[in-house]
């Protein structure tokens, strides 16, 4: 998930394209219908499904179900779903039932202020686990903020 334009290391909601492999009976061969592939429609489509997802009281089976739905409308990769269900496994880890409600982004902030409690000689390892857990918190903090903004996806806001 991609923004152009914006501080380096931060990325988009934004959906990449994706080209069927095999023509569809309704599109002639190679072609996919204006509507279907336009970017607005797939902006419009992912705000529709970030909308319906508020990252401050989400459930493990919410989360799995938007990370599904994100890479179905073309807007993550399969190594982005992965971070996103293996962000869900660190919520069962912790001990919520599918159906339990959090708050991602204090759930991750509440994580990373426990490994620079314990980190405090930084060793290799525990500077690994802060940038895997901050990966995470970017994450929580990019869907929350689309979830609020939706219309606003795909907007160039550094111009």
């Amino acid at each position: 998930m991609r923004i152009q334009q914006l501080h380096q290391g931060y990325s988009d909601v934004l959906p990449r394209p994706r080209r069927p492999e095999t023509p569809t009976a309704a599109s002639p061969a190679g072609t996919q219908p204006p509507e279907a592939g336009s970017s607005a429609a797939r902006l419009g489509a992912v705000g529709r499904i970030v909308a319906q997802y508020d990252v401050s009281k989400i459930t493990p089976t919410e989360l799995s179900e938007l990370a599904q739905k994100l890479f179905d409308a073309g807007a993550i990769s399969a190594a982005e779903l992965q971070e996103l269900l293996a962000m869900r496994a660190d919520l069962e880890n912790a001990g919520l039932e599918a159906d339990d409600r959090v708050d991602l982004i204090e759930f991750y902030r509440e994580r990373i202020d426990r490994i620079d409690r314990k980190a405090a000689n930084g060793s290799p390892a525990e500077r690994q686990e802060l940038a895997a857990e901050l990966k995470k918190l970017d994450w929580a903090e990019k869907l929350a903020t689309a979830h609020r903004y939706p219309e606003y996806l795909g907007m160039n806001t550094a111009a």
